[in-house]
């Protein structure tokens, strides 16, 4: 016979190990390479609207900590927020890393699929692919990308079925 003791006690291990499994993919590094750099990577799962701009809110307290200019730090937020947005809403799931530099902060965005089928069209503003489920969300306006390249100094994106990597650089030098 199978209680509800029994249950609840299996439910709880799932959680556990769900959330290990999630720790395990948010993690922080540092990198010694002759510059030394701190490296945050986090989990971001399709969409999963409730955790939704945690790895943004977490990069820029980090900015903050370092004590980054203000409008630096809004530039970081921008794309890290529009780039963690577009694997929830329009991908399999993935990862945002962000490498904070002495002189920038490297913001990578890497999901696993189904890619963009048109880049150049995507970068246009307002051009979605979201679906009207999405759309009743407040989401899919088609600025994501292109918010995502006017912040950024160095903006690159490559796509296939496979998924798409997304890389943006801010400066912390820089005055935009």
């Amino acid at each position: 016979m199978v209680t509800t003791r029994d249950i609840t006690t299996r439910l709880l291990l799932e959680i556990n190990h769900e959330v290990e499994h999630l720790e395990r993919m948010n993690r922080s590094t540092k990198v010694t390479d002759g510059l030394e750099r701190d490296v945050h990577t986090f989990a971001i799962l399709k969409h999963d609207f409730e955790n939704a701009g945690f790895a943004s809110t977490e990069i820029k307290k980090r900015l903050k900590q370092s004590g980054i200019a203000p409008a630096t730090i809004r530039r970081a937020a921008i794309a890290s927020y529009e780039l963690e947005m577009n694997i929830v809403v329009h991908s399999d799931g993935g990862r945002i890393t962000a490498e904070y530099g002495p002189d920038e902060v490297v913001i990578l965005s890497e999901d696993s699929g189904p890619g963009i089928e048109d880049v150049d069209k995507a970068m246009e503003q307002g051009f979605s692919t979201a679906n009207e489920w999405i759309r009743s969300l407040g989401f899919g306006a088609g600025m994501g990308l292109p918010n995502v390249k006017s912040v950024s100094d160095e903006f690159s994106i490559e796509s296939s079925a496979n998924g798409t990597t997304v890389r943006s650089v801010i400066g912390f030098d820089t005055v935009k």
